[in-house]
């Protein structure tokens, strides 16, 4: 990125107070999704509505680190997916690529073996549809159940996606891939989001996050067999939640786009319960933030004011400033 970056000013507006965290009383269990009401068509109207409420003004984008490669997919103007790779043997980032398709939300891009990528895609028909790569990308497969936000995945096990989003009745849904075989989606009972999920995978388990009807940010752990109670995490959410744990996996980052379309995080310790006050990592974002941890440092990605892609880097605990990556626009 080097000379052609430009910094975006920060926000100076304070940190909005996070309401008081709650937890819930009810542990959650799983229920196949009913054929005859979730997975029926959705009406254009409620589509747009979950969208709306998901992405934020421009769709949003997603990162993962595939053990030698960052890579960054964003939604672009086409409404393909567009992917940027920096490559940790080179120490260069590549020009910007593009998967062909028609996305009509935000790409989750996930890896469960090293050299290994799977994209992720809410299609024009609201199903979902995933490719995967290794050296070249495969043809999209159409997976049944009809979605009304973009998906979040996450790997647990080698040749193993966690796969989640939400349909038009605020529920949270759940199906696994395991070896190119993929289970029925699942309704997860005892939560109502308001936005697409966030999946990582942690030493806990497939911890999930959410925004509330409240506007707040719920998180749950999926065992892989059970889900604890969630909790209400508190902050001001206006788009998807995203979470990262740091390079050494002790601390999980969580961020959302809040007021002033300022990018704010709390941290906790990966075997913890208990979340830091809310901060405020300023800057202008149209879209939600994404975060990954690749060796040394953290990655965050958002929408610029302009709907270019923008970058900050978490070293040692110090953020960097925003950077602009040329060469794109985010839809």
């Amino acid at each position: 990125m080097g000379s052609a970056s430009s910094v975006s000013a920060p926000q100076t507006e304070k940190d909005a107070a996070p309401p008081s965290r709650r937890t819930s009383t009810t542990a959650s269990d799983e229920r196949p999704l009913r054929p005859t009401a979730s997975t029926c068509a959705v009406s254009q109207h409620d589509r747009l509505h979950v969208v709306a409420i998901d992405d934020g003004l421009v769709s949003r984008p997603s990162m993962v680190f595939d053990g030698t490669t960052l890579v960054i997919a964003v939604r672009d103007t086409a409404q393909c997916i567009s992917l940027l790779k920096y490559d940790y043997g080179t120490n260069k980032w590549s020009a910007w690529s593009r998967v062909h398709c028609v996305a009509t939300a935000g790409p989750s891009v996930a890896s469960c073996a090293n050299g290994h990528l799977d994209l992720l895609v809410r299609g024009r028909d609201g199903l979902l549809m995933h490719a995967n790569c290794e050296g070249a990308w495969s043809t999209f497969t159409r997976l049944p159940g009809t979605l009304a936000s973009s998906a979040s995945a996450c790997s647990t096990a080698e040749d193993s996606l966690e796969v989640f989003a939400a349909n038009a009745y605020g529920e949270l849904l759940r199906r696994k891939g395991l070896a190119s075989r993929w289970t029925d989606w699942f309704v997860v009972d005892g939560v109502v989001v308001a936005s697409a999920p966030t999946a990582i995978a942690t030493s806990r388990g497939c911890e999930v996050f959410v925004k509330s009807t409240d506007g707040t940010v719920l998180w749950g752990i999926f065992d892989g067999e059970r889900w604890a109670p969630w909790i209400d995490v508190g902050g001001v959410a206006t788009s998807v939640p995203c979470a990262a744990l740091n390079p050494t996996g002790q601390v999980v980052y969580l961020f959302v786009r809040g007021p002033g379309d300022g990018c704010f995080f709390s941290t906790r310790d990966v075997g913890s319960n208990e979340w830091s006050p809310w901060e405020n990592h300023g800057g202008v974002h149209l879209s939600a933030i994404a975060c990954c941890s690749v060796p040394n440092a953290m990655y965050l990605v958002s929408a610029d004011a302009e709907r270019c892609p923008q970058v900050s880097r978490l070293t040692d605990g110090e953020f960097g400033p925003w950077k602009r990556v040329p060469n794109c626009t985010m839809y």
